[in-house]
């Protein structure tokens, strides 16, 4: 666990509520005036889950709406709406008002059927997934808000994360739900049992996945690394709980050290309750879709792509999300870093046939809920999110499109949908948005690259922002954009480009792995390629002399990794909660994430790895960089703690011009409105003196 801060003699402002800084210039109005159609757009909606139907004291039914979340104009957080399922309907009912002066994040909503709180029992509530302050410290909640599906809760069961002290391993705890406790203020617990016990090898982390129809097993995921996680089923229908019981896949092609399982859900069909899907890239470089029988040990390819195996419909590209419902397979591809959506009937004349549902629409980012717990499977809300719409709700019925299914050239099924939008839950679009275009390039050593790039319409040679995502294991896709990206875009007339460096995931798990440990540093040549393919390449669009680079996490190691090697490339360098210093992360880090972290970045308990470590940290290069330099990061972060922001500051700012903004009551990135607003504007000022004057202090 990191030490107390010490910020010793910096001398900070209060400039905006949350905010402390140093060295920074004040922010004219005119910034904050001319970014608000841009955050107001930003305030995207999100679906959380359907309502359950439930039947009012008369016994009439009082249909479910839906749960949302969303962040209000006049909210530093984001609240809970209700809406109903009838997209003709305009209503919008908000449900939270809790702030509780922090950048608090629900990450679970569990709604129950109905509970007996202190002994007043009544219908709906729901579990919710809390931290308090940003630092990832999450509490179980319990709130009265309505009914709404089940999503952990299955029968009599509720699953519960707990941390072991004797060693910093995330475990799960199997409580039965009772009732008839004292309608009094008493504290009372409620009896569990261990499902997930701690292996004592230093961390051991687990997720729980599924459980099976008839409430006999338990699917749990045990990660180990970004590349590597292992599927375990635990049975629990006895008084005891089984130890988990690794699932070894037949006929799998890749190590088991090289294999991840990311999603893995049970069937709803009664008649095989022990079979269940999951997405792997057990059988190839791709993440895929496959069945397994738990009685029969028996496999099923769903979109296995690779030679040799039979597949329903092989998609040589990752699946991500993954639904099962009583009557289909819902699921995605990540297409290059934009979503396709597809359905797999479970019976009727489609029956084990994939579809791929062509949604109308510009393209991009795409997430659905079916509403399967009110016997409606084939009806959800999709998430739609583009280069028009930081995140609007819409309606799908798949039912009637069923009925018209074509094929391409290839063969393969379709079907055309339009959708419903739901007015109430869409944020205002902003006029004259530029759409991305995929770009690649080639590294130093013939790898290509993939990037999104936006250009300013009408413009020529402008100066551009290279953003660099986080992860490492993640990706720019078609929806991930900078908080300021439009305003550069329409307002700056700067162009932004979003590189997919090696190590990025989409690609598959080669690429994903092309940047571990003692490779580090070649994800940082990817970016000194795109620097020169913009000199010899795009030299009609873009100035080479006004190049910034920006980003998050480990997006902000890259950045300042890029500043280190290629100052005389780059004007300026804005840096968000990004790692200084590869040993102080890995022994400062949350500890239940620390093994993962160092499967990817190397084990600094290891004197070689250390000493590699030591080299490429950007704190022991900082003489190197000589080009302005933005920090931001927050206070409670536990990923990667304040230490390296102020560390940063603290040497950078001796010689070089540099910009330092702590944010209270923040974690690993941000969600309050004032903390928002005001990194947002304070990184426009800092570009707009950095970038475009060409000015270096």
């Amino acid at each position: 666990m990191a030490k107390p801060i010490d910020y010793g003699d910096l001398e900070f402002t209060r400039p905006a509520k949350q905010i402390k800084a140093v060295n920074l210039p004040a922010v004219p109005q005119r910034i904050f005036d001319g970014t608000k159609q841009y955050e107001d757009a930003a305030r995207g909606f999100g679906t959380r889950c359907f309502e359950r139907t439930v039947k009012d004291a008369n016994g009439r039914e009082v249909p479910g709406g839906i749960i949302l979340s969303h962040r209000p104009a006049d909210a530093q957080v984001s609240q809970l709406y209700r809406m109903p399922v009838d997209p003709s309907s305009t209503e919008l009912n908000r449900l939270s008002y809790f702030d509780i002066g922090s950048g608090r994040t629900i990450s679970q909503f569990c709604g129950i059927v109905e509970d007996d709180w202190r002994g007043v029992r009544r219908r709906g509530g729901a579990i919710m997934v809390m931290d308090l302050t940003g630092n990832e410290h999450f509490q179980l909640w319990h709130t009265q808000l309505g009914s709404y599906i089940s999503v952990r809760q299955v029968h009599g069961f509720f699953i519960e994360q707990g941390e072991q002290q004797r060693y910093p391993s995330v475990c799960y705890y199997a409580r039965r739900l009772q009732y008839g406790l004292e309608g009094d203020a008493s504290p009372f617990i409620l009896s569990s049992r261990l499902v997930t016990p701690s292996t004592g090898e230093e961390t051991t982390m687990y997720f729980t996945s599924s459980f099976s129809l008839d409430d006999k097993y338990l699917l749990v995921i045990r990660l180990y690394g970004s590349a590597y996680t292992a599927l375990y089923v635990v049975d629990i229908s006895g008084e005891e709980a089984s130890p988990p019981k690794l699932i070894e896949f037949p006929g799998a092609t890749e190590k088991t050290e090289d294999t991840a399982i990311t999603i893995a859900t049970f069937s709803r069909d009664v008649n095989s309750p022990h079979l269940f899907y999951c997405t792997m890239n057990g059988y190839g470089d791709f993440g895929s879709i496959v069945t397994f029988d738990l009685d029969t040990g028996s496999v099923t390819h769903v979109t296995t792509p690779s030679a040799g195996v039979q597949a329903i419909r092989p998609i040589l590209w990752e699946t991500k999300s993954l639904a099962v419902t009583t009557d289909n397979i819902i699921f995605t591809a990540n297409v290059e870093g934009w979503t396709s959506l597809f359905v797999m009937p479970l019976s009727g004349t489609h029956k084990n046939t994939i579809i791929e549902v062509k949604v109308d629409w510009e393209g991009g980012w795409l997430t659905f809920h079916p509403n399967d717990r009110n016997g409606k499977p084939n009806e959800m809300t999709l998430g739609l999110t583009s280069y028009r719409s930081r995140g609007r709700i819409t309606y799908l019925d798949i039912a009637p499109l069923l009925s018209n299914v074509k094929r391409d050239e290839n063969g393969d099924a379709y079907v055309l949908a339009s959708v419903s939008s739901f007015a109430q839950a869409a944020p205002p679009i902003v006029p004259n948005e530029v759409a991305p275009k995929l770009i690649k390039y080639k590294s130093f050593d013939g790898l290509e690259v993939p990037a999104i790039y936006y250009h300013p319409a009408g413009q020529s040679q402008t100066p551009v922002v290279i953003h660099i995502h986080g992860g490492p294991e993640s990706q720019a896709t078609a929806n991930y954009r900078t908080p300021t990206h439009s305003y550069l875009l329409n307002e700056l007339k700067v162009a932004v480009i979003y590189p997919n460096v090696r190590g990025s995931s989409g690609y598959g798990k080669k690429y994903m792995a092309a940047d571990d440990v003692l490779k580090r540093e070649d994800s940082v040549k990817d970016i000194g390629a795109l620097l020169d393919y913009i000199t010899s390449s795009m030299q009609n669009e873009l100035d080479s002399s006004r190049i910034a680079v920006s980003g998050g996490s480990y997006g902000g190691y890259m950045s300042l990794a890029s500043l280190t090697h290629y100052s005389s490339k780059l004007a300026c360098g804005i840096e968000n909660f990004g790692i200084v210093h590869w040993p102080s992360f890995l022994e400062n880090t949350a500890a239940m994430r620390r093994a993962a972290r160092r499967r990817e970045y190397g084990d600094e308990t290891i004197p070689e790895i250390r000493e590699f470590l030591e080299r490429i940290s950007p704190i022991n290069n900082i003489s190197k960089i000589t080009v302005p330099l933005l920090i931001t990061h927050g206070e409670n972060d536990s990923r990667v703690t304040v230490h390296e922001a102020v560390s940063t500051y603290k040497t950078l700012s001796k010689n070089v011009h540099t910009e330092l903004i702590i944010c209270e009551m923040e974690g690993h990135g941000y969600k309050q409105k004032s903390v928002i607003e005001f990194t947002n504007a304070a990184a426009i000022l800092f570009l707009e003196g950095f970038l475009l004057s060409k000015s270096n202090l």
